[in-house]
């Protein structure tokens, strides 16, 4: 453990259904994300890489379950991996 300050590393991991599959999507940055929360309707529509991917005229994602890893590689850099999962769910007005 060192005193160190190390730069960090902000990534952002996003899985449909649960977090045991490979992520969808995947980002990196160097600035902190801003605020998620469980319930937040995740827009899909500027990704091609869903595996199932919400009708758009009367399904959304929402975020389901969110995992927080916050991690060092030793000497080099820390990480926050923030990990996302969303469910596809009706609008409300097809309830």
């Amino acid at each position: 453990m060192t005193n160190k300050a190390l730069p960090t590393t902000y990534s952002l991991e996003v899985y449909e259904d649960n977090f045991v599959n490979d992520p969808s999507y995947y980002i990196e940055s160097t600035t902190p994300f801003s605020g998620l929360n469980v319930g937040d309707y995740y827009s899909h529509r500027l990704h091609d890489g869903w595996q199932n991917t919400p009708k758009t005229e009367n399904q959304k994602f929402i975020i389901s379950e969110i995992e927080h890893i916050i991690y060092t590689i030793e000497g080099a850099k820390n990480t926050q991996k923030i990990m996302l999962c969303l469910k596809v769910v009706p609008y409300d007005w097809e309830k």
